[in-house]
């Protein structure tokens, strides 16, 4: 019986059988374990991840109705007419500026101007539901006073933020202190605008965000654990049940003191969603692991095990009986079976017919193995070589991007591991691309070896250097216990570039730029890691190179914002969200218009109105110049051709180019189209250039400036003054008018230095037949001076401030008359 039992578990069959048994069992726990555990906790994270989002967007759409008001009150409070109009009262502005529609159009239901001393000097009040004006609450102005919104002597001096005046209402606040145009002081009272945030804006957000929202003073909780152990500045997650899940967090007053619960209410989808997917998932990969471990062992038994059995049983008899003239059966199937039995076969034939072979058939086995043997061993070194290849750089023997990617998961888990720091370093050469182009892509290859071998003569051998690309290196620095090592670090790095480097009898002085992030506090994974160390390098490199620089949280911010408004400017132009404003050209002798500049704004639909001063250089260096160049110089165009076709004076209009533009070789045939397409003369338009654009590839500039002339278009300097141009040279340049940069106008009547290089540039524009236009006018002192200097011509808020189309157009029809 025993020995029945010890052959039936000796069957290939029967442990097979049992493996797959086993095999079956271990795959229904494992898949158990995995769904239930290592899915349904990232369905979790999804979930939680889903609703944070959810309120962190909703607390983002209350701040930007905050962030509105913030740009409306600054519109009106940094104003020369609101600051005049503090001092002297004078009702005129009133009517000039608030009429009933104003706070209608602005769509805010308080604005209160109140002087130094907090008193009342003028407020509005309107009801935006009625169309109706409505008196102030006093209870405002006592919340105002009470809370001390007013007591701050600093011209930067910014307060906005929610208030309630009865426990029930709330009202969206936002106060700036009354400035100069220019943004100077002292402070002359306060600008105060409010609106209302009522259920219906609430309810259009939630709407907007597809949540259900709900503000809830705090006031009105009993005591509730779950809101005692929300966090100031967290995010609180509670499941209800298995069908809703609710995130809170709290919103602060002005004052920065927690004022509300927000809660927003979601259904558990992804929850749902999830346990479904599970459930079919789980019963789907049993199901066809069973039907596999079915097929297979049918498959094994009939067609391996069972010839195997017999194939086995007949070698056994063979081996019995010691008779070499006894075959083996054939097999009727083509495999490897019958492979064996076939090889079995003439095995015992060969043994049959001689044993005289069996020297000889062991030493072409012994030599058949050694050259197997040499093969595998060729293979594992070309293995290793394309290994090396894949995972270094072939100049320098560094390591390259997909081996440093690994190194550095590698060593951040380490400093986790251990709580330790560790840094990227991330290297530019100053100058490289200069050497590189001229001398040739040899002499640059030569550069980079010195550098690496610098680098590791430099660093410590636990430190880990890496070539990214180009001219460019990351360098690991690891188990630090504070930043004080990497600074030391860094600046031997920019020290070993002091030395020159020395390339067939020529000496080279480069220098390097190096940005510095340290973990966990600039990143906790490579890219982020990279990303910030790559910011302080262009940073270092704007600094004036041949340094290292820290990554910064301001840095991190103007990078995201520049990278915000770069992908906001690519739809821009699709979105009609450029302007183009006017500002008026008049003459010192008749003050007659004799043209207009023509200057662009960009208004965001979230982010108000933006500086040409921050989105023009991202422009210049994303090259979306280019089509923004080409949308002002046709929109001006087409405007001029307007005003003249509906009988108004025929003016110059002026426009601005880059450098960018004329980098472009179709620049002359873009201008000539344009005069086509808008059929606008071309002796109406004047092109305006800076000085720095002028000193540049001179001879190519002259050419094209020609070109521009000999069409009709007339050309401008810019800001001339405030650059370092050669006074020879401009006197070859075909310029017809140069403009006083705004800065010397400005010093009329206060830097008596101002004025005599204001005087000279006029007297030299004029000796060499150049008329000349004034930037900046801005009182009767200045325009005097310009007059009995023999100005040409003036612009500036004086007379205009930039207007839009419709304010250009009503000046036009009335102004010259």
């Amino acid at each position: 019986m025993m020995n029945k039992k010890s052959k039936w578990f000796k069957s290939i069959r029967t442990r097979f059988i049992g493996i797959m048994a086993v095999m079956l069992i271990l795959t229904t726990g494992m898949v158990y374990l995995i769904l239930h555990t290592v899915m349904q906790d990232k369905i979790n994270i999804l979930e939680d991840k889903y609703i944070i989002e959810n309120v962190e967007r909703t607390k983002k759409e209350i701040f930007k109705e905050i962030e509105v008001l913030d740009t409306i009150v600054m519109d009106w409070a940094v104003w020369d007419n609101s600051y005049q109009f503090m001092i002297d009262k004078n009702p005129e502005y009133i009517k000039a500026n608030l009429s009933e529609d104003t706070l209608n159009n602005l769509k805010i239901n308080i604005m209160l101007f109140i002087d130094n001393k907090g008193n009342l000097v003028h407020g509005e009040g309107y009801d935006l539901q009625k169309k109706e004006s409505v008196p102030i609450d006093e209870a405002l102005l006592k919340y105002i006073k009470d809370h001390s919104l007013l007591q701050n002597n600093d011209v930067k001096y910014r307060k906005s933020g929610i208030v309630t005046l009865n426990g029930k209402d709330l009202i969206l606040l936002s106060i700036c202190p009354i400035l100069t145009s220019a943004g100077e002081g002292p402070i002359n009272g306060y600008i105060v605008l409010g609106a209302n945030f009522t259920e219906k804006k609430i309810a259009d957000i939630g709407e907007e965000l597809s949540s259900e929202i709900k503000l809830t003073f705090l006031k009105d909780f009993e005591y509730d654990q779950k809101i005692f152990d929300l966090k100031d500045d967290k995010i609180q997650i509670d499941a209800v049940s298995d069908q809703k899940i609710i995130g809170r967090a709290f919103l602060d007053d002005i004052d920065g003191k927690h004022l509300l619960l927000l809660s927003i209410e979601k259904n558990r989808d992804i929850n749902n969603i999830g346990e479904a997917g599970i459930k079919a998932t789980l019963w789907l990969l049993l199901g066809l692991f069973f039907l596999f471990a079915i097929i297979i062992t049918v498959i094994l038994d009939r067609g391996i095990l069972l010839r195997f059995q017999e194939l086995s049983n007949d070698i056994r008899k063979i081996g019995e009986g010691k008779d070499l003239s006894v075959r083996l059966k054939r097999q009727n199937i083509d495999d490897e079976l019958t492979d064996v039995s076939n090889e079995i076969n003439g095995m015992l034939g060969a043994l049959e017919r001689s044993q005289l072979f069996l020297s000889k058939s062991e030493s072409a086995l012994k030599k058949s193995i050694e050259k197997l043997q040499d093969e595998v061993l060729e293979h594992q070194k070309t293995q290793e070589q394309i290994k090396y290849i894949a995972y270094h750089d072939t100049l320098t023997g560094l390591p390259n991007r997909n081996l440093l990617n690994e190194l550095l998961v590698h060593s951040i888990t380490l400093a986790e591991r251990n709580n330790k720091c560790m840094a990227v370093l991330f290297l530019d050469i100053d100058g490289f691309k200069m050497i590189n182009d001229s001398k040739g892509h040899g002499m640059g290859d030569q550069i980079l070896q010195e550098v690496a071998e610098r680098l590791l003569k430099t660093l410590r051998k636990s430190d880990v250097i890496a070539r990214h690309g180009g001219d460019e290196f990351i360098v690991i620095i690891e188990e630090l216990d504070n930043c004080s090592g990497v600074e030391l670090i860094a600046n031997k790095i920019v020290n070993c570039f002091q030395e020159p480097f020395h390339l067939e009898n020529q000496d080279y002085f480069l220098t390097t730029s190096v940005g510095v992030a340290v973990y966990p506090a600039d990143g906790q994974t490579p890219d982020m890691l990279i990303k910030n160390a790559d910011i302080a390098m262009y940073k270092a490199k704007e600094n004036g190179k041949n340094q290292y620089l820290f990554c910064t949280p301001v840095m991190k911010d103007v990078a995201n914002e520049t990278m915000e408004l770069s992908t906001n400017l690519y739809r821009a132009i699709e979105k009609n969200e450029l302007e183009l404003y006017y500002q008026p050209q008049l003459s010192c002798h008749n003050n007659q218009i004799m043209g207009v500049e023509a200057l662009i704004r960009w208004r965001h639909p979230v982010m108000g109105l933006i500086s040409p001063a921050k989105f023009i250089p991202i422009a210049e260096k994303t090259g979306l110049i280019l089509p923004i160049g080409e949308w002002v110089l046709r929109t001006a165009c087409q405007q001029n051709k307007k005003w003249q076709e509906q009988g108004l004076p025929k003016i110059r209009m002026g426009v601005n180019l880059s450098l960018r533009q004329f980098h472009n070789n179709d620049l002359l045939n873009l201008v000539e189209a344009v005069l086509k397409e808008t059929k606008l003369a071309p002796q109406y338009l004047e092109l305006e250039i800076t000085e720095t654009i002028a000193m540049k590839e001179k001879s190519y500039i002259i050419n094209t400036l020609n070109a521009f002339r000999q069409i009709g278009v007339s050309i401008a300097i810019d800001d001339f003054g405030t650059e370092y141009s050669s006074l020879s040279y401009l006197k070859h340049l075909p310029v017809d008018r140069l403009k006083v940069a705004m800065q010397f106008i400005r010093g009329i009547g206060i830097d008596h230095k101002d004025e005599a290089l204001a005087k000279g540039i006029i007297v030299l524009a004029k000796s060499i037949g150049m008329n000349v236009i004034a930037e900046g006018v801005e009182t009767k002192e200045q325009l005097e001076f310009l007059k009995n200097h023999n100005c040409d011509e003036i612009q500036g808020y004086y007379f205009f401030k930039p207007l839009a189309e419709a304010e250009m157009t009503k000046l036009l029809i009335t102004y010259n008359k």
